[in-house]
């Protein structure tokens, strides 16, 4: 076990070193802008597309990386004179990869929900934000008469057939 904790040592040591760390904030920051810039959705339908989209790419260029990166300084050839078993190994490479990862996708679905504390930064198209009125809900829908129509019962009930009820 000692080689598989100087193992993740080593790994978070080597990604910071080249770098994932500075590219996990670029994107982090994107993500935060573009987010907190849209106008409020349901995000029950959106977010988990967007959480996997973005586990796919970045986690496909982050193994891409480390596996280029190894190659060239030859870890691979060394790996397989040390006592270190391939589990180890692999382990060691899923292990912080999947924390990585983890913090990267808990910070992405914390700014599609608002971003920051007691709300977070508001959103376009909010009073807040300088955007236009909120508009109200529908009316509720009111019974039809059978009386004589008025020119404001035919168009409800020609224009906005959902909101209409009949007797």
């Amino acid at each position: 076990m000692r080689a598989l904790a100087a193992t993740l040592s080593l790994d978070f040591r080597l990604q910071a070193r080249n770098g994932f760390y500075y590219a996990v904030a670029f994107v982090l920051a994107c993500w935060f802008v573009l987010l907190t810039l849209l106008p409020d959705i349901d995000w029950g339908y959106v977010l988990p597309a967007v959480v996997f989209g973005n586990l796919v790419m970045v986690n496909f260029y982050f193994v891409a990386g480390l596996v280029l990166l190894e190659k060239g300084e030859g870890t691979l050839e060394a790996q397989v004179v040390t006592p270190l078993a391939d589990w180890q190994y692999i382990g060691s490479k899923t292990a912080t990869l999947t924390a990585l990862s983890l913090v990267e996708q808990v910070v992405i679905v914390w700014s599609a929900h608002g971003g920051g504390v007691a709300g977070g930064p508001p959103r376009a198209g909010s009073r807040a934000a300088g955007g236009p009125p909120a508009t109200p809900p529908p009316p509720a829908a009111q019974p039809m008469t059978t009386g004589p129509t008025s020119e404001s019962a035919v168009s409800v009930a020609v224009f906005e057939p959902m909101y209409c009820q009949s007797a």
